[in-house]
């Protein structure tokens, strides 16, 4: 009975989360494309590794001020305005990068780009949160991480529509972005209401308060952008440990963010059925035994490569489970703040 009624739930959700969810997969498609353009042609022009490494740092120095700052002012235009000026923002980075290629320019764009980014990663959070009940919030979380891969994997795929010198694929990646807003613009009233504050408290305040309520799932959530990071900067060197070549390392990578996308939904629904604590403790468990064989042999065994899989597919369902579990329980007005200090927290991981 319980099932049958979160399932009415789910499907009674739908209508209001499908807009939000649609401009997402559509913005990170494009992002996924032009985090591509941005790195191949720094390499193309000639600049060295440091030089292409600044860059695509200023990204995340706009990402963290962003996160910082961009909250006050989601919070005055609603959902739907705040979406719309922030993808205009990220949109017209990409454009005015395509005009020509030089360190300081792109720095600066790229900062722009990054503080639109968190914006509207904040925004979609704080949308999904405000209409989630906890009864199911697990799986709209582990949808809405599955979209996430897909659209950031899709957008590698359209490098194969032109040069990445040419203007046609910056033109791509902001068309996209900006279509990304129509169906949160269209089904506006769909979305959820937020109380204008004028006395919100600081981010670092408000991560310490939700730390002091909910120390399990911002604990999760650094231990989940650590783990995250790990992933992606050890386990290539892992896999060249092993002895495999350039293209096994990278469907190796690639089959560790498919284990991670196939494994969202069933921890998702267990997390909403047993309750959060109790499944991150048991994948918590589970990954750090699947692990253990790949740090006591270097040779590249399809059972330890099996269980290495496993191991990493539940990590990177970390970031679901804490922030599901974090946001449970929680006033809707309190989405926009709970998820900027999510972000925080998972960035300090």
């Amino acid at each position: 009975m319980p099932t049958h009624s979160a399932r009415s739930q789910l499907q009674a959700l739908m209508p209001a989360l499908l807009p939000i969810l649609a401009a997402f997969t559509l913005l990170l498609v494009g992002q996924g494309l032009v985090q591509s353009l941005t790195s191949l042609n720094l390499v193309n022009t000639g600049y060295s590794n440091d030089q292409a490494g600044w860059v695509l740092s200023s990204y995340y120095m706009g990402y963290v001020i962003g996160g910082l700052k961009a909250r006050p002012l989601i919070q005055r235009l609603g959902a739907p305005f705040a979406y719309g000026l922030f993808t205009a923002l990220f949109a017209t980075s990409v454009l005015l990068q395509a005009l020509w290629v030089d360190l300081v320019y792109w720095s600066l764009l790229r900062a722009l780009a990054g503080f639109a980014m968190i914006a509207l990663f904040i925004t979609t959070e704080s949308w999904l949160n405000a209409l989630a009940c906890d009864q199911i919030r697990g799986r709209i979380y582990a949808l809405y991480m599955m979209l996430n891969y897909i659209g950031l994997s899709s957008g590698q795929l359209l490098l194969n529509l032109g040069e990445v010198s040419e203007f046609r694929l910056f033109a791509v990646a902001s068309l996209l972005v900006l279509v990304s807003m129509v169906p949160v613009l269209v089904y506006a009233h769909r979305a959820p209401q937020y109380q204008k504050s004028t006395d919100a408290p600081g981010l670092l305040i408000k991560l310490f308060e939700i730390a002091r309520r909910r120390p399990i799932g911002v604990l999760g959530c650094v231990a989940a952008g650590a783990m995250t990071s790990a992933f992606y900067t050890s386990a290539p060197i892992y896999a060249h440990r092993m002895g495999l070549d350039t293209l096994a390392i990278s469907q190796f990578m690639a089959a560790g963010i498919m284990a991670g996308f196939a494994l969202q939904w069933p921890i998702g629904h267990l997390s909403d059925r047993w309750g959060r604590p109790g499944v991150m403790v048991l994948a918590s468990g589970v990954a750090l035994v699947a692990l253990l064989p790949g740090f006591t042999t270097s040779s590249p065994d399809l059972k330890v490569m099996l269980c290495t899989l496993t191991g990493t597919g539940l990590c990177l369902t970390f970031y679901a489970t804490s922030v599901s579990l974090t946001n449970d329980g929680l006033n809707a007005q309190e989405a926009i703040a709970t998820s900027a200090g999510l972000f925080l927290a998972h960035g300090l991981g």
